[in-house]
C-alpha cells in the first residue's frame, strides 16, 4: 500500500528541507494552480504577494505545524515530498494535534497542503498512503478539502464528523454593507436604498436578541497573555465529552499568539480570578466582508451567563474593530443549544467539509457518543 509508484520515491521532510520545500510551494501557487485538497494557504496563489513573501508564509507555517506545536512529536514524520528523479514533484504536510480521549492526551494528525504537480498527479495518491499507514493507531482529519478530494478520501473510509448541524449563525455588524454583499446583483440600486435596507436589517435584529444578558459578576477581556487560570479551567471541565480536543494554556498560547499569518483573537470570561470560558474567534473574509469567525468556545457550566456575556463582548469588539459581521459555526450540539437562543441570523454553512479515518489500530471513532469538535479541527485553523 505504501510503496510509490514506479519511478518515484517518497521521502520524509526534515527541516534542512525546509528552504527548498518552501520554494516549491510558493512557486507551485505563484502559477495559480488549483490545490488539490487540503491546501492551508490558496489565498496566497496568483497574483497575490510577492515569490519571497509566499516562501516566507510557508516557512512560517513549517515552524507552526512542527518546530513551534506543543502537539509535535520528534518521532512522527512531518510530512512527505513525493520525487521524480530526483526532482520535488509533490507535497503533503502532516499537522499533529491533540485531543482528550478515555482521560489521556491522543496525538492525532491533518492532511494539510497536499500538492502535487498536475502531470504527476497519478502518484499523488502516494503520498495520502503514506499518512494513512502512519495514522493507523490514531484519527486522521482532513478539515479543507475540496469537493472532488472529499470525495476520494470517503471511498478510503473517511467519514464526516458530527457537528451540531449544517449552519451557521450570523450577526450583522454593519448591515447595509453585509446586504450590499448579499445582492451584489442589484449594484445599480442607490446608496440611500443600502442604507435604508440597512437600516432595517439592524432594528429586526435589535429585536430578535433583546432578551440576551451577560451574566452577573462576569468581566470578559481580549487576552494577549495566557497564564495557569486557563489550565484551572480545563482541569475542571476536560472530563466533560469523551473525545474533545486538548485546550491547555499551551494550546492556546500556540493557536492564538504563535501564529503569525492568520489572526485570530481570544476572549475569556473571568469571574473573580477564575476563567469560566472563552471564545476564540479568526479573523477571515466573507464575500469580500470583513469578518470574525467564532471557531472555539469552551467553559465550565458551573457559572452561568458564561455564553451570553462572550457573545455580547465579541460582537462589540467586531463592530468597534470595523468587522462587517460575526459568524459561528454550529460545530458541536452544545454550542449550537446555545446559539439557537441568542436571537442570530441562521443560513445554511457552505462548503465546509469535515471528514476524519480512525485507523485501524485505533481504539475511538469520531462519531462516538460524547465527541466534542471545534471549527479549529484539521488545519483550519491555521488556514488563511
Amino acid at each position: 500500500m505504501t510503496a510509490p509508484s514506479i519511478g518515484y520515491d517518497i521521502a520524509v521532510v526534515i527541516p534542512s528541507d525546509y528552504p527548498a520545500l518552501a520554494g516549491f510551494l510558493a512557486e507551485f501557487l505563484a502559477e495559480g494552480r488549483q490545490v488539490p485538497g487540503g491546501a492551508g494557504g490558496s489565498p496566497l496563489a496568483g497574483g497575490g504577494p510577492d515569490l519571497e513573501s509566499k516562501r516566507e508564509f510557508w516557512l512560517s507555517r513549517f515552524r507552526l505545524w512542527w518546530d513551534e506545536n506543543p502537539a509535535f512529536r520528534p518521532e512522527a514524520p512531518r510530512g512527505w515530498m513525493l520525487r521524480r528523479r530526483g526532482t520535488l514533484v509533490g507535497f503533503l504536510a502532516h499537522s499533529p494535534s491533540l485531543m482528550w480521549s478515555g482521560n489521556r492526551p491522543l496525538q492525532v494528525f491533518s492532511v494539510s497542503t497536499w500538492m502535487v504537480l498536475p502531470e504527476h498527479r497519478d502518484a499523488s495518491l502516494d503520498l495520502l498512503f503514506k499518512q494513512m499507514d502512519a495514522s493507523k493507531a490514531t484519527l486522521l482529519f482532513d478539515t479543507t478539502p475540496t469537493e472532488h478530494v472529499a470525495a476520494i478520501l470517503e471511498n478510503f473510509g473517511f467519514e464526516r464528523l458530527a457537528w451540531g448541524s449544517d449552519r451557521e449563525s450570523v450577526a450583522l455588524l454593519r448591515p447595509a454593507a453585509c446586504l450590499k454583499a448579499r445582492l451584489a446583483g442589484l449594484s445599480w440600486l442607490p446608496e440611500a436604498a443600502w442604507k435604508a435596507g440597512g437600516w432595517l436589517l439592524e432594528l429586526v435584529q435589535r429585536a430578535r436578541s433583546a432578551g440576551a444578558s451577560a451574566g452577573p459578576g462576569l468581566r470578559v477581556e481580549e487576552m494577549k497573555d495566557i497564564g495557569p487560570a486557563f489550565d484551572r479551567l480545563w482541569e475542571r471541565t476536560k472530563g466533560l465529552h469523551r473525545l474533545t480536543n486538548v485546550r491547555t494554556s499551551e494550546i492556546l498560547r500556540w493557536h492564538c499568539l504563535a501564529d503569525r499569518q492568520v489572526e485570530k483573537k481570544l476572549f475569556a470570561c473571568w469571574s473573580q480570578d477564575e476563567v469560566a470560558g472563552w471564545m476564540i474567534a479568526k479573523v477571515n473574509r466573507r464575500r469580500g466582508l470583513k469578518a470574525l469567525e467564532v471557531v472555539d468556545y469552551w467553559a465550565d457550566p458551573a457559572f452561568s451567563g458564561t455564553f451570553a456575556s462572550l457573545l455580547a463582548a465579541v460582537l462589540a469588539h467586531g463592530a468597534a474593530q470595523g468587522f462587517d459581521l460575526a459568524v459561528f459555526g454550529h460545530f458541536s450540539p452544545a454550542f449550537e443549544a446555545n446559539l439557537s437562543g441568542a436571537g442570530l441570523w441562521e443560513v445554511p454553512l457552505k462548503a465546509r467539509r469535515n471528514l476524519c479515518l480512525a485507523g485501524p489500530a485505533c481504539t475511538v471513532t469520531p462519531g462516538e457518543e460524547g465527541a466534542s469538535f471545534t471549527a479549529l479541527q484539521g488545519d483550519y485553523g491555521t488556514s488563511p
